[in-house]
Protein backbone atom coordinates (compact mmCIF):
# COMPACT_ATOMS: atom_id res chain seq x y z
CA UNK A 1 0.00 0.00 0.00
CA UNK A 2 2.71 2.59 0.82
CA UNK A 3 4.45 1.65 -2.69
CA UNK A 4 1.17 2.37 -3.88
CA UNK A 5 0.43 5.99 -2.53
CA UNK A 6 4.38 6.53 -3.50
CA UNK A 7 3.68 5.55 -7.37
CA UNK A 8 0.72 7.74 -7.32
CA UNK A 9 2.22 10.37 -5.72
CA UNK A 10 5.19 9.91 -8.42
CA UNK A 11 3.12 9.53 -11.69
CA UNK A 12 1.38 12.88 -10.61
CA UNK A 13 4.27 15.01 -10.30
CA UNK A 14 5.56 13.62 -13.68
CA UNK A 15 2.03 14.43 -14.95
CA UNK A 16 1.91 17.71 -13.41
CA UNK A 17 5.37 18.78 -14.48
CA UNK A 18 4.63 17.60 -18.03
CA UNK A 19 1.39 19.95 -18.27
CA UNK A 20 3.43 22.86 -16.97
CA UNK A 21 6.15 22.58 -19.79
CA UNK A 22 4.37 21.53 -22.52
CA UNK A 23 0.69 22.14 -21.90
CA UNK A 24 -0.39 24.92 -19.55
CA UNK A 25 0.74 28.23 -22.40
CA UNK A 26 -2.12 27.26 -23.78
CA UNK A 27 -4.39 25.73 -21.32
CA UNK A 28 -3.19 27.53 -18.53
CA UNK A 29 -4.40 30.78 -16.47
CA UNK A 30 -4.11 33.68 -19.72
CA UNK A 31 -5.12 31.07 -22.45
CA UNK A 32 -7.88 27.91 -22.51
CA UNK A 33 -7.93 26.85 -25.41
CA UNK A 34 -10.60 24.44 -26.45
CA UNK A 35 -12.34 25.63 -23.09
CA UNK A 36 -9.65 23.24 -21.29
CA UNK A 37 -7.29 24.67 -18.67
CA UNK A 38 -4.64 21.82 -17.07
CA UNK A 39 -3.28 23.65 -14.81
CA UNK A 40 -5.97 23.08 -12.17
CA UNK A 41 -6.21 19.89 -12.87
CA UNK A 42 -5.97 18.06 -9.43
CA UNK A 43 -3.86 14.25 -8.88
CA UNK A 44 -4.15 12.23 -7.94
CA UNK A 45 -7.29 11.29 -9.30
CA UNK A 46 -10.23 12.03 -6.96
CA UNK A 47 -13.35 13.42 -8.90
CA UNK A 48 -14.62 12.27 -12.14
CA UNK A 49 -14.03 15.77 -13.31
CA UNK A 50 -10.08 15.13 -13.30
CA UNK A 51 -10.75 11.70 -14.73
CA UNK A 52 -12.15 13.34 -17.79
CA UNK A 53 -9.42 16.20 -18.17
CA UNK A 54 -6.39 13.92 -17.98
CA UNK A 55 -8.61 11.51 -20.05
CA UNK A 56 -8.76 14.36 -22.95
CA UNK A 57 -5.19 15.24 -22.78
CA UNK A 58 -4.17 11.55 -22.89
CA UNK A 59 -6.34 11.29 -26.49
CA UNK A 60 -4.82 14.02 -27.69
CA UNK A 61 -1.36 12.74 -27.42
CA UNK A 62 -1.71 10.11 -28.29
CA UNK A 63 -3.44 11.22 -31.71
CA UNK A 64 -0.48 13.43 -32.16
CA UNK A 65 -2.58 16.83 -31.47
CA UNK A 66 -0.99 18.13 -28.49
CA UNK A 67 1.79 19.89 -27.87
CA UNK A 68 0.76 21.50 -31.02
CA UNK A 69 3.51 21.39 -33.60
CA UNK A 70 4.65 25.42 -33.32
CA UNK A 71 4.72 24.95 -29.59
CA UNK A 72 7.84 23.29 -27.55
CA UNK A 73 7.97 19.15 -28.06
CA UNK A 74 8.52 16.42 -25.59
CA UNK A 75 11.15 14.09 -27.06
CA UNK A 76 9.45 10.38 -28.51
CA UNK A 77 10.70 9.10 -25.15
CA UNK A 78 9.53 11.36 -23.32
CA UNK A 79 5.73 11.39 -24.68
CA UNK A 80 5.97 7.78 -24.62
CA UNK A 81 6.63 7.55 -21.32
CA UNK A 82 4.27 9.68 -20.16
CA UNK A 83 1.59 8.12 -22.27
CA UNK A 84 2.45 5.35 -20.02
CA UNK A 85 2.27 7.62 -16.92
CA UNK A 86 -1.12 8.68 -17.81
CA UNK A 87 -2.95 5.41 -18.51
CA UNK A 88 -1.92 3.96 -15.66
CA UNK A 89 -2.91 7.04 -13.48
CA UNK A 90 -6.50 6.40 -15.55
CA UNK A 91 -6.60 2.94 -14.72
CA UNK A 92 -5.97 3.47 -11.36
CA UNK A 93 -8.38 6.43 -11.10
CA UNK A 94 -11.31 4.74 -13.47
CA UNK A 95 -11.08 1.79 -10.09
CA UNK A 96 -11.89 4.04 -7.50
CA UNK A 97 -15.13 4.89 -9.09
CA UNK A 98 -15.79 1.11 -10.20
CA UNK A 99 -17.58 0.21 -7.02
CA UNK A 100 -21.22 2.17 -5.78
CA UNK A 101 -19.98 1.64 -1.94
CA UNK A 102 -22.63 -0.97 -1.42
CA UNK A 103 -25.29 1.96 -2.44
CA UNK A 104 -28.08 0.94 -4.83
CA UNK A 105 -27.67 2.70 -8.15
CA UNK A 106 -30.76 4.40 -9.97
CA UNK A 107 -30.69 2.05 -13.69
CA UNK A 108 -32.16 2.45 -17.17
CA UNK A 109 -33.82 -0.77 -17.74
CA UNK A 110 -31.66 -3.09 -20.04
CA UNK A 111 -32.91 -4.00 -23.65
CA UNK A 112 -34.23 -7.29 -22.20
CA UNK A 113 -36.19 -5.54 -19.77
CA UNK A 114 -37.47 -3.47 -21.45
CA UNK A 115 -38.75 -5.43 -24.25
CA UNK A 116 -40.69 -7.64 -21.23
CA UNK A 117 -41.75 -4.00 -19.73
CA UNK A 118 -43.51 -3.15 -23.15
CA UNK A 119 -44.95 -6.75 -23.18
CA UNK A 120 -46.78 -7.10 -20.17
CA UNK A 121 -47.45 -3.50 -20.37
CA UNK A 122 -49.56 -3.93 -23.84
CA UNK A 123 -49.71 -7.16 -23.97
CA UNK A 124 -47.77 -6.84 -26.92
CA UNK A 125 -46.70 -10.28 -28.45
CA UNK A 126 -42.90 -9.18 -28.86
CA UNK A 127 -41.83 -12.68 -30.47
CA UNK A 128 -42.14 -10.16 -33.95
CA UNK A 129 -41.66 -6.73 -32.84
CA UNK A 130 -38.51 -5.42 -31.17
CA UNK A 131 -38.91 -1.69 -31.01
CA UNK A 132 -34.59 -1.71 -29.42
CA UNK A 133 -33.09 -3.05 -32.95
CA UNK A 134 -31.78 0.67 -32.85
CA UNK A 135 -30.54 1.14 -29.14
CA UNK A 136 -26.93 1.43 -28.80
CA UNK A 137 -25.95 -2.16 -27.23
CA UNK A 138 -25.81 -2.30 -23.46
CA UNK A 139 -22.41 -2.25 -21.80
CA UNK A 140 -21.48 -6.19 -20.18
CA UNK A 141 -19.79 -6.31 -16.75
CA UNK A 142 -18.25 -10.00 -15.88
CA UNK A 143 -21.23 -11.26 -18.29
CA UNK A 144 -23.80 -8.97 -17.53
CA UNK A 145 -25.83 -6.58 -18.54
CA UNK A 146 -27.83 -4.87 -15.53
CA UNK A 147 -24.92 -3.03 -13.45
CA UNK A 148 -26.35 0.12 -12.73
CA UNK A 149 -23.46 2.27 -13.18
CA UNK A 150 -22.82 1.12 -16.26
CA UNK A 151 -25.86 1.32 -18.37
CA UNK A 152 -25.62 4.93 -19.37
CA UNK A 153 -28.28 6.97 -21.04
CA UNK A 154 -26.94 9.36 -23.95
CA UNK A 155 -28.82 11.72 -26.03
CA UNK A 156 -28.60 9.44 -28.63
CA UNK A 157 -30.51 6.38 -27.04
CA UNK A 158 -33.19 8.94 -25.12
CA UNK A 159 -33.74 9.96 -29.35
CA UNK A 160 -34.11 6.34 -29.96
CA UNK A 161 -36.59 5.76 -26.83
CA UNK A 162 -39.00 7.91 -28.58
CA UNK A 163 -39.06 6.29 -31.71
CA UNK A 164 -39.67 3.01 -30.05
CA UNK A 165 -42.48 4.89 -28.30
CA UNK A 166 -44.26 5.97 -31.68
CA UNK A 167 -43.48 2.29 -33.10
CA UNK A 168 -45.24 0.56 -29.61
CA UNK A 169 -48.21 3.34 -30.10
CA UNK A 170 -48.23 2.68 -33.73
CA UNK A 171 -48.51 -1.56 -32.72
CA UNK A 172 -51.03 -1.37 -29.73
CA UNK A 173 -53.70 0.45 -30.98
CA UNK A 174 -53.83 -0.94 -34.83
CA UNK A 175 -55.09 -3.60 -32.76
CA UNK A 176 -58.19 -2.08 -31.39
CA UNK A 177 -61.24 -1.70 -32.95
CA UNK A 178 -62.17 2.24 -33.52
CA UNK A 179 -65.39 2.97 -31.33
CA UNK A 180 -68.38 4.77 -32.84
CA UNK A 181 -68.49 8.55 -32.77
CA UNK A 182 -71.20 9.05 -30.22
CA UNK A 183 -73.03 12.63 -28.57
CA UNK A 184 -74.29 14.11 -25.55
CA UNK A 185 -75.99 16.66 -24.84
CA UNK A 186 -77.17 18.30 -21.20
CA UNK A 187 -80.18 20.31 -20.99
CA UNK A 188 -79.77 21.59 -17.47
CA UNK A 189 -78.51 23.87 -15.47
CA UNK A 190 -74.70 23.67 -15.09
CA UNK A 191 -74.38 23.82 -11.44
CA UNK A 192 -70.75 24.58 -10.25
CA UNK A 193 -69.57 24.49 -6.83
CA UNK A 194 -72.06 26.15 -3.90
CA UNK A 195 -69.69 29.48 -3.84
CA UNK A 196 -70.11 30.04 -7.34
CA UNK A 197 -73.73 29.44 -8.30
CA UNK A 198 -75.31 32.82 -7.28
CA UNK A 199 -72.97 34.66 -9.50
CA UNK A 200 -73.61 32.15 -12.51
CA UNK A 201 -77.16 32.02 -12.47
CA UNK A 202 -77.24 35.81 -11.95
CA UNK A 203 -74.67 36.64 -15.02
CA UNK A 204 -76.47 33.53 -17.71
CA UNK A 205 -78.58 31.54 -15.33
CA UNK A 206 -76.08 28.66 -15.64
CA UNK A 207 -76.23 28.09 -19.09
CA UNK A 208 -72.93 27.88 -19.49
CA UNK A 209 -70.07 25.54 -17.96
CA UNK A 210 -67.28 27.95 -16.20
CA UNK A 211 -64.12 27.04 -16.50
CA UNK A 212 -60.98 28.94 -14.40
CA UNK A 213 -57.36 28.86 -14.56
CA UNK A 214 -55.29 29.12 -11.65
CA UNK A 215 -51.66 29.54 -10.94
CA UNK A 216 -49.89 27.76 -8.20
Amino acid sequence: MVFHQAQAADHSARISSFLKTYCVECHGADKQKGDRRFDQLVLPIVTHHSLIELQEALDQMNLSEMPPKKSKQPTPDEKSAMIAVMTDTLTEGRKQFASTGGQTVLRRLNHREYRNTIGDLFAIDMRMFDPTMSFPRDQMVNHLDNIGDTLQTSGYLLDQYLDAADAIVEKTFTSFVRLPEQKWSFKGPFKQRPELDSAHKEAYNQAYLSLYETTN
